[in-house]
């Protein structure tokens, strides 16, 4: 799934537009290709490095080694910042990963499922 130009003060409340690979299809054309539907992003910082998916509650954790902590004047800000998240439930059994790249107040997010459930409907 992929959302992009996410205000960085709305990663708490945006959407996603999730996508399949169709047979034959090694990667997803964002331009081109037409959305499967629509996801909830709701992205929640429950401490550094952890985030939280609150739609369908998946949990992630930063795997990459940048700073979660950002100053902001004199105080010490707690955000949400790039970085390559992975988690998911263990209550669906699901793994994800979660990308996030902010830059200018913007950010993109990918959000990768290899086992994506609606995919194998379409896909068989």
């Amino acid at each position: 799934g992929v959302a992009r130009n996410i205000s960085v003060h709305s990663l708490d409340d945006y959407d996603i537009d999730s996508f399949c690979l169709q047979p034959g299809q090694s990667e997803i054309d964002i331009e081109n290709d037409v959305p499967l539907g629509t996801l909830t992003g709701d992205m929640v910082l429950l401490q550094d490095g952890v985030i939280s998916r609150t739609g369908p509650g998946f949990t992630y954790m930063n795997v990459y080694t940048g700073n979660v902590i950002a100053e902001n004047g004199n105080a010490i800000e707690h955000i949400i910042t790039n970085g390559h998240y992975q988690g998911g439930s263990t209550a669906k059994g699901r793994s994800q990963t979660l990308t996030v790249s902010c830059s200018d107040g913007l950010c993109d997010i990918i959000l990768g499922d290899v086992l994506f459930p609606d995919c194998f409907v379409l896909n068989g």
